[in-house]
């Protein structure tokens, strides 16, 4: 590999970050190719098709493996073999194709694809840069290397590097006063680039913080103050501190995108370093753009409990008329957990939304603000329609141990017709568990028989649970072994195991989460 030692190396880099349109072109191109190729290439003539001695045909299988999707793991270890290739494009393309696939078992590729940055080709360089990038802080081991091709003779190959570095989160001394100099670059998209990879190094020398507090305020490009502002975000510690009152004042500029990335931005770094920020943050709730509304209600949920003043604020998002600063609001609420008490109303009110995936954080928001929430819950349990019924069910048992009282409501729940409150309920009782549960254990038992499928496995499940709190629930578990669904028959012996092993889990449980509820 040919090296300019002899130029300033910021020239270099900054050719690397200039990039070239011709080159992302070619890819765009070979990835259609490699599309085409995958509709015609099925998996079991791949192999076959990798020791073709024709060099073409090796290439193509490669285009049809990257370009297969959730199919092209199957074909890891061809590609793998593919870096070792005495053809250069079929090194390259093997490169590319592990790049896109971005899967954690490519990691085994990174030794070859780090000696794949001293290929005679630049193409193959190029890609397995590419790659290695796609690999994040997975491919940390290449770092070294790809600091060395920055200033590698090939500019496509320098900018992959350094787009590299920055998704991998290199906090090599040897990268950082490259970027420092890039900063100075005169064209604006050099100097947003490099800035936004100083951001991803951390202040790893003094004279990181200051430049990126320049940048942020004095920079002529607007884009590159943004970045800058996103890269204080990365910061942590001292230094995330000293960042804050920028980021503040940031917060009410003139400048809804700069607004945006500084709300971002003290988010990331959260409390207790930001928690002077909280004041500022509330009042850009208030703020007409939604944009800025989502980004600062995403903010403030990250400050947890530590946003508790922003609480009646993000309780009249609740009711916005934009589903994002809603879904953002909600979700906020609940991670600020038993402090935001008092939105229980307006969150109650708001399980009857029509929207999937905001009525169901509102129900895990009602769970994490806890016992508050119990009483408006178990009104809506017992009188509300059967979405509103599930809902209900869902948020006491996410709230868990401290709604005991809410087992007899729950049972009786369990003779409604719907199959999802009686589902959801179920979930609950075995989630709330206690002494109080123990009540319930007949009612349970009797579900076991039950001929919806899925209401005796979230039953067997909900025993499960509830452990040895009666000695019914092992004999009736037994008796149900040999249930003729499989997934039902290993939730029984799922529950089985954690009888005879309580500090243990045996199987994993089939899931219900925050977004869907039981499922049939």
């Amino acid at each position: 590999m040919t090296r300019h030692s002899r130029l300033p190396i910021a020239v270099l880099v900054a050719a690397t970050l200039a990039g070239t349109a011709a080159c992302e072109r070619g890819h765009r191109e070979r990835d259609s190719r490699s599309a085409r190729a995958s509709e015609s290439s099925p998996p079991a003539d791949w192999a076959v098709r990798a020791r073709d001695p024709n060099p073409a045909v090796r290439r193509d299988v490669l285009w049809a493996i990257g370009g297969a999707g959730d199919r092209a793991i199957t074909g890891l270890a061809l590609l793998v073999a593919g870096l070792d290739d005495p053809d250069a494009t079929v090194r390259e393309q093997a490169a590319w194709a592990i790049g896109k696939l971005g899967h954690p078992a490519a990691q085994q590729a990174v030794p070859k694809l780090t000696a794949l940055l001293a290929d005679p080709e630049a193409t193959v360089r190029e890609r397995a840069a590419f790659a290695l990038g796609n690999m994040g802080d997975a491919a940390a081991s290449a770092e070294a290397a790809l600091v060395e091709a920055l200033d590698d003779a090939a500019t496509p190959v320098r900018l992959r590097a350094a787009r590299a570095l920055a998704n991998i989160g290199t906090s090599s001394p040897a990268a950082v006063p490259i970027l420092l100099e890039m900063t100075h670059d005169e064209r604006p998209e050099v100097r947003r680039a490099a800035t936004g990879s100083l951001g991803k190094t951390g202040a790893v020398t003094p004279e990181v913080l200051p430049r990126l507090l320049e940048l942020a305020e004095h920079d002529p490009d607007h884009t590159v103050r943004g970045a800058a502002l996103g890269a204080l975000g990365e910061l942590r510690g001292p230094a995330a501190k000293a960042a804050v009152p920028l980021l503040v004042a940031a917060l009410g500029g003139p400048s809804v995108e700069a607004r945006i990335s500084a709300a971002n931005a003290l988010g990331k770094i959260g409390p207790p370093e930001a928690a002077s920020a909280v004041p500022a943050l509330v009042a850009a709730l208030t703020a007409p753009e939604r944009d800025l509304q989502r980004a600062t209600a995403t903010a403030l949920g990250r400050f947890g409990a530590a946003a508790e003043p922003a609480v009646p604020a993000l309780t009249k998002l609740v009711k916005s008329s934009d589903g994002k600063v809603r879904e953002g609001a909600v979700h906020a609420l609940g991670l600020i957990g038993p402090g935001a008490s008092s939105a229980v109303g307006v969150l109650v009110e708001a399980l009857a939304s029509d929207d999937l995936t905001v009525h169901w954080r509102v129900a895990t928001a009602l769970g994490r603000i806890g016992s508050p929430s119990i009483q408006p819950l178990e009104g809506v349990l017992a009188d509300g329609d059967a979405q509103k019924a599930t809902l209900a069910a869902f948020a006491l048992g996410k709230v868990g141990p401290p709604a005991a009282r809410s087992i007899q409501p729950l049972v009786r729940a369990l003779d409604r017709p719907e199959l999802s409150v009686r589902q959801t309920a179920v979930r609950a009782i075995g989630l709330i568990g206690g002494p109080e549960a123990r009540a319930a254990v007949p009612r349970l038992i009797e579900l076991l028989d039950d001929p919806d499928r899925a209401t005796r496995k979230f039953t067997a499940i909900a025993l499960g649970d509830l452990g040895a709190i009666s000695p019914e629930i092992r004999p009736a578990l037994e008796e149900h072994a040999d249930d003729p669904q499989g997934d039902v028959r290993a939730a029984v012996q799922n529950a089985l195991a954690r009888l005879a092993h309580p500090q243990g889990t045996a199987v994993a449980e089939p899931a219900d989460d925050a977004e869907g509820g039981p499922r049939s």
